[in-house]
Parts: C-alpha cells; sequence; structure tokens
C-alpha cells in the first residue's frame, strides 16, 4: 500500500518494493529505503513457530 507524503527526507510518496527477501518502502520522489520492520518481525516469527513444530513432529515421531 502506498503511503503518501510519508518520506522522511522530502516528504515524497512511499511505496513498497521487495528485494532479496525483505519488504522496503521505497520513496518514488528521492529514493529514500527504509526496512518495513513489522513484516520482518513477522516473518521471522513465522519462521520460528515453524521450527517449533518440526521439532515437535520430529520428537512425536522418535517415540512412534
Amino acid at each position: 500500500m502506498w503511503n503518501l507524503k510519508s518520506c522522511p527526507r522530502c516528504g515524497g510518496d512511499l511505496f513498497p518494493d521487495w528485494a532479496q527477501h525483505v519488504w522496503y518502502d521505497t520513496c518514488l520522489q528521492c529514493g529514500y529505503d527504509r526496512i518495513r520492520q513489522e513484516i520482518v518481525d513477522v516473518d521471522e516469527k513465522a519462521h520460528k513457530n515453524s521450527l517449533k513444530r518440526a521439532e515437535k513432529k520430529a520428537l512425536v515421531s522418535a517415540t512412534i
């Protein structure tokens, strides 16, 4: 979703951009970039949860 007039550097329009497995907000006018931290936090939590599920699955299959 575009964030109009939200660039901290120039007051321009920020748009979401995906590069190297990370979401960024990039300013259309000046090129300012910032990592979208809330998405990074969600991705880290999802990765940790998937590791926990895999560990539980391995423990269950080892006991059977």
